[in-house]
């Protein structure tokens, strides 16, 4: 957990000091070698990954996808996840696109960790724009592989996401602000690879020191 998600519990009667922080950590066969780089070929493509659940708001990014794709012809948008009592919402939302832009969604339902790794290597960028999340390991499995990320702006993810570092933080439910950081990012593929590279050096380095803690203590 985060220090934002310490202090939520230290409110409910549990002292802090009986809290520890752990520095999360990606396998390491999930890491893209230090000498490689990122994949970002064509066509554009964006990813959601995780649970296909009402607050992770895959509804206002398909939204948004539909609005960017009138523009740019070739984007693509893979949705991956385990599926929720929310997914038919997911699914008529999609089916209900014209003009042959649900033929450039992917609705997928949980994927094993080599089809995440090769989901991850084929996209530009992960989005996840939920609106409740208490770390958000995904992006970590993103920077895994090198790719920018762009999350909400929430306390918890404050902590992981440094805007214009390694990805962009976009205000809570607003369409506006999430296709224009979609759009800065995929149309700068410079951005994308070293908001990427970044990512990952700070993934490796194990985040933030705020976030490290000697459960010895």
């Amino acid at each position: 957990m985060t220090q934002t998600e310490k202090k939520t519990i230290s409110k409910l009667g549990i002292s802090e000091s009986k809290i520890a922080l752990v520095n999360p950590q990606v396998e390491e066969s999930f890491l893209l070698g230090p000498q490689k780089r990122g994949r970002f070929n064509e066509p554009p493509t964006i990813l959601f990954l995780g649970s296909q659940a009402a607050h992770k708001k895959i509804t206002l990014l398909i939204r948004v996808f539909a609005k960017l794709a009138k523009k740019y012809q070739d984007w693509q948008l893979i949705i991956a996840g385990p599926k929720t009592f929310f997914s038919p919402k997911i699914e008529k939302l999609v089916f209900g696109l014209q003009g042959g832009i649900q033929k450039r969604i992917k609705l997928l339902g949980k994927v094993s960790e080599k089809k995440k790794k090769e989901l991850l290597d084929k996209t530009w960028i992960l989005v996840n724009p939920s609106i409740n999340e208490s770390f958000g390991f995904v992006f970590l499995e993103a920077w895994a592989r090198k790719k920018p990320v762009i999350g909400s702006n929430l306390g918890t993810l404050k902590e992981v996401i440094l805007p214009g570092e390694n990805g962009f933080l976009y205000s809570r439910n607003s369409h506006k602000d999430l296709t224009e950081k979609i759009e800065s990012l995929i149309t700068n593929k410079k951005l994308a690879i070293k908001m990427g590279e970044k990512g990952y050096k700070i993934m490796k380095e194990g985040l933030s020191k705020k976030m490290i803690v000697d459960l010895n203590q």
